[in-house]
């Protein structure tokens, strides 16, 4: 539940990797593991901001009643102790992170990485307050992608726009036909708007040095 543990998980990261301000790219929860760091070491920290696939607490918390049909009963099932629960949760949730059918392999292969979590560590997640807005004077100006499949239900592309529409050098990227997995779904399109990014914030980097 504690923001600050996230932030130091990705601290340690980027220390361990000798990184120097990277390009910090997060997806779904992780946009919230995002603003935990930034929270923490602050926007200078970094070259810019991917999120994907969420906004980060940024906007309006979500409409939940626009949410995958079951979502709420996958949830319980995900909390229960009872493993039998959790394994059909995963086997619900998993379709819900993309907008079509995926292959047995891939569906196999969320599964197993869903239930490598454990209950308690997403029982302390559910739990805790996803609002970052009070960042955003922090944090505007600088770099920001966002990543946004139009059948991701949770996401609404409204917000995405009032967020890119405020924010100077913002772009607003929507998948037309893709959930919430833009990088699972189309990935060509998703490496190579990432690599004009990371390009470009490098790039520039390297210019003011």
């Amino acid at each position: 539940q504690d923001g600050a543990l996230w932030a130091e998980d990705v601290k340690r990261v980027i220390a361990a990797t000798g990184l120097e301000r990277p390009l910090l790219v997060g997806w779904s929860y992780g946009t919230i593991v995002s603003m935990d760091y930034l929270r923490a070491a602050g926007a200078q920290s970094i070259a810019g901001l991917v999120l994907v696939g969420a906004y980060g607490g940024l906007t309006p918390p979500p409409d939940m009643s626009r949410a995958p049909a079951g979502l709420a009963e996958a949830r319980r099932m995900q909390l229960s102790p009872d493993l039998a629960d959790n394994v059909q949760a995963a086997y619900r949730t998993v379709p819900m992170l993309t907008g079509r059918a995926m292959p047995q392999e891939y569906v196999a292969r969320q599964v197993a990485i869903t239930l490598m979590m454990p209950r308690v560590a997403r029982e302390g997640m559910f739990q805790r307050r996803l609002d970052a807005r009070d960042l955003l004077p922090s944090l505007r100006g600088m770099p920001l992608l966002l990543e946004i499949g139009a059948l991701d239900l949770g996401m609404p592309v409204k917000d995405g726009e009032a967020l890119a529409k405020d924010w100077p050098g913002a772009r607003l990227s929507v998948y037309e036909g893709v959930g919430h997995s833009p990088f699972v779904e189309s990935p060509e399109r998703f490496n190579a708007e990432l690599g004009e990014l990371a390009e470009r914030v490098h790039g520039a980097q390297r210019l003011a040095r």
